[in-house]
C-alpha cells in the first residue's frame, strides 16, 4: 500500500511540473481548434498580385538596404525601417490585409514582424514566403 500512494505522489508530482494543456473550460488554453500563438497565413507570390491588383492588401517590405537594391521591391510596398513595426507605418485600419516578405524561404524577417503586427491588433496579416526572390523569380514587377 505504501509503495503505491509513493508511486501515486510521484507521478502528481511529474504531472504537475509538465507544460500545461488544454482543459475544457479553462480560460487560460487554447479551445479546441485554436493554436496557443497565431500564425500568419502563408501566401504565394502569385496571391499576392492578385491581391495587390484589386488593391485588397498592402505589402510590408522586412529587407534590408542592400537586397532591396539588389532585388527591388513590391511595387507600392511599405518598407520597414530602425523603427520596425510600428503603427504610425502600418495606419489605423487594423483590419486591412497586410503581406510581410523579405528575401526568401531562409529569412525570417518578415514573419517576425507579421507577428508583431499582430500583436499590435492587426487582424488579415500574411507572410510570403517566396520573399522578393520569389517574387523576381515569378516575372513579376519590382521598383527599385
Amino acid at each position: 500500500m505504501i509503495r503505491t500512494a509513493s508511486a501515486l505522489l510521484a507521478a502528481l508530482c511529474l504531472v504537475s511540473t509538465l507544460p500545461a494543456v488544454a482543459h475544457a473550460g479553462d480560460d487560460c488554453c487554447p479551445k479546441e481548434g485554436e493554436s496557443a500563438a497565431a500564425e500568419p497565413a502563408v501566401v504565394t507570390p502569385d496571391e499576392v498580385k492578385a491581391a495587390l491588383a484589386d488593391q485588397k492588401m498592402t505589402a510590408v517590405d522586412a529587407n534590408g538596404p542592400e537586397t532591396r537594391a539588389a532585388f527591388g521591391t513590391l511595387p507600392g510596398a511599405l518598407l520597414l525601417g530602425d523603427a520596425g513595426v510600428t503603427a504610425e507605418l502600418l495606419g489605423d485600419d487594423k483590419s486591412r490585409a497586410l503581406v510581410f516578405y523579405c528575401s526568401s524561404e531562409k529569412c525570417g524577417a518578415a514573419p517576425g514582424a507579421a507577428k508583431e503586427a499582430m500583436e499590435l491588433g492587426y487582424t488579415e496579416v500574411r507572410v510570403m514566403k517566396a520573399g522578393i526572390k520569389g517574387w523576381v523569380g515569378a516575372g513579376f514587377e519590382v521598383s527599385k
